[in-house]
């Protein structure tokens, strides 16, 4: 047999563009959605967009890991890892990455213990809850409608701040991620749309972005 076949570092590379270019997308039309009063669904976009962010995130970190060591590549490591990109917890949690310690304590546990991709499959289905895998007859029915506005006002919010913040560093620093494509994505324009959006989260702990010769000062939650 020969040597199995390693994917391709640039076919990476596009996906991690393309997941960072469709959890804009789906960022912006959680919010349209928001806007029309549809929160259920706005609520389930907007957890979709965190899973596309963190998929972005966690190849931007492989490719990293992979072309900054030398290391040699290991087929059976790179295939495990790149499945965890079906694990839309794992996702969530990706996205957060090493500043799990700027989101509340609350948030973080809702991603662990896998209550923020429960909460997500209610924003779409109605039916009966299920305990350790066994539908519970006995439970109440489940239906978007428990879904509502503060739930996905929160969670918008939330990646809303995420996104700007990334948008301020990209600028001044001139790169925040390793593949040169995701910073394109994080554009001055994007911005202006997401400086719309005025709501804040306070699950993420602020952090003021100044910059010298800077536009005025972006203050995030």
């Amino acid at each position: 047999m020969g040597a199995p076949v390693k994917i391709s570092l640039k076919k990476l590379e596009k996906i991690a563009v393309l997941s960072l270019e469709n959890a804009v997308r789906l960022h912006l039309d959680s919010i349209v959605l928001f806007k029309n009063g549809s929160f259920p669904s706005a609520f389930q976009l907007s957890v979709l967009a965190l899973e596309e962010f963190g998929k972005a995130k966690a190849l931007d970190d492989f490719i990293w890991n992979t072309t900054t060591h030398g290391n040699k590549r290991d087929y059976a490591f790179e295939m495990k890892y790149l499945e965890r990109l079906y694990d839309h917890p794992w996702k969530q949690l990706a996205a957060l990455a090493r500043e799990r310690f700027r989101f509340s304590a609350k948030y973080i546990q809702s991603l662990e213990t896998k209550a923020l991709e429960a909460k997500k499959q209610r924003a779409v289905y109605v039916g009966l809850s299920r305990i350790r895998g066994k539908m519970d007859i006995k439970g109440r029915i489940s239906s978007p409608s428990a879904i509502k506005q503060k739930d996905a006002q929160q969670q918008i919010a939330l990646l809303n701040d995420i996104f700007l913040e990334i948008i301020v560093l990209a600028h001044f620093q001139g790169i925040y991620f390793d593949i040169r494509g995701m910073d394109y994505v994080m554009s001055i324009q994007l911005r202006r749309k997401l400086e719309a959006w005025t709501n804040r989260s306070g699950i993420k702990k602020r952090r003021k972005l100044i910059f010298k010769n800077s536009p005025p000062p972006l203050t995030i939650k």
